[in-house]
């Protein structure tokens, strides 16, 4: 529709783990992995639309940070689990990519000013550890940020598994398996911020942004 009408550019708002089904092979995203393998599709789908037609340019999206008018920040879910896990908050040694909503929109008008047919462009401003994002949670909620503590994948993995054959039992897939998505948080899903360079996004304090995506939730309780 959008070739239809005339548009010139188009943005897509992927997903950073499109990036990692290319670049962590091993994980078999591709393969059995719902989610990222849709939006490897989605991608691909977009450009072929465009072919001849638009400039398509997809950003392959972290963790974002910020407040949006009108939403709950997604975040409230890590805030729920913190708050009712009793004892210590084990976390994977892993990292994530993370921006804040701002960055976002300056890397869509980016990609429009500056992007290139085809484009791919993974944006990254801060190498943010699990840790260090579970230990903002508790200061948000008012625990201990001792409590988060570094756990092995091979601590874990066994659970995760167990729940994923409950799951498949039950006829249920998730979007990305449980197993994969422990592996995933045992990694450094970091970006090289050069990949998006031609974006031109400016800094900005993630950090910051993530306290106040979370103060937000702590003070907007959800009603019952």
């Amino acid at each position: 529709m959008a070739r239809q009408a005339g548009v010139a550019k188009f943005v897509l708002y992927g997903s950073y783990t499109a990036q990692w089904a290319e670049q962590w092979p091993d994980l078999d995203y591709r393969g059995r992995n719902g989610y990222p393998r849709t939006r490897l599709a989605q991608e691909e789908v977009a450009y072929l639309e465009g072919d001849g037609a638009m400039d398509v340019m997809s950003l392959r999206l972290p963790y974002i940070f910020g407040l949006v008018p009108g939403q709950r920040p997604l975040w409230q879910m890590f805030l729920d689990m913190d708050a009712a896990q009793q004892g210590p908050i084990a976390v994977l040694g892993g990292s994530t990519s993370s921006v804040t909503v701002r960055q976002v929109a300056q890397a869509a008008v980016g990609a429009m000013e500056h992007g290139e047919h085809g484009g791919r462009y993974p944006i990254n401003a801060y190498d943010l550890t699990y840790v260090e994002f579970h230990q903002i949670c508790c200061e948000a909620l008012g625990r201990d940020p001792k409590d988060v503590v570094v756990v092995p994948l091979e601590a874990v993995l066994p659970a995760y598994e167990a729940a994923q054959e409950q799951t498949a039992s039950a006829g249920v897939e998730h979007g990305i398996h449980l197993p994969d998505s422990a592996r995933f948080q045992d990694r450094a899903a970091v970006s090289d911020p050069s990949l998006s360079a031609v974006l031109n996004i400016e800094p900005d304090d993630v950090p910051a942004a993530i306290r106040e995506s979370l103060q937000w939730c702590v003070q907007h309780p959800r009603t019952a």
